[in-house]
């Protein structure tokens, strides 16, 4: 049998990481009696250059710089939550039925001197468009003083914040 992994603050869980799983497997699975919850997250799932906003600079600082946003359906039991490295400050945690919504970090959100129920818009990286607009529904701390020695925006952790997993 399995044993759950402890996740932190008391809550356990179980990762998978064979083939993708089906909307159907999903909901089947969520309506056994045992489980309480449900969470799926693909780590640097959208990339896009921040067009109304500027990153926490990194050593170099082309123009053309991307940064990783990690889509989420359920922020509130992403590991880094969970644990205490990370905690909402302001707002809300990004729910299951979001989508085109945003949880930022007050790092980003101090530099630009943006709030919960701002916008933030993005050119796409793969396409170019420009028309990929979030709304911030949530600031979180934990990642201040982790931009040591970042080669570029991407690698500093305040840069790289969550969006609903609704938008990919």
């Amino acid at each position: 049998m399995v044993q759950p992994r402890i996740l932190g603050n008391g809550a356990s869980g179980y990762t998978y990481n064979g083939d993708r799983i089906t909307e159907k497997i999903i909901n089947s699975i969520a309506e056994l009696p045992n489980v309480v919850s449900y969470n799926a997250k693909i780590e640097d799932a959208y990339w896009g250059l921040p067009e109304n906003f500027e990153p926490i600079p990194g050593m170099v600082n082309a123009p053309g710089l991307s940064i990783p946003y990690t889509a989420i359906l359920d922020s509130s039991l992403d590991i880094k939550f969970l644990n205490g490295s990370y905690k909402l400050e302001e707002g809300r945690h990004i729910k299951p039925n979001d989508s085109c919504t945003a949880l930022i970090s007050k790092e980003l959100a101090d530099k630009n001197s943006l709030s919960v129920g701002d916008k933030i818009t993005f050119q796409e990286f793969e396409t170019g468009k420009t028309e990929c607009t979030f709304t911030i529904v949530g600031i979180y701390s934990g990642t201040e003083g982790t931009t040591k020695q970042a080669i570029t925006p991407d690698g500093i952790p305040a840069n790289c914040g969550y969006i609903g997993y609704g938008r990919t």
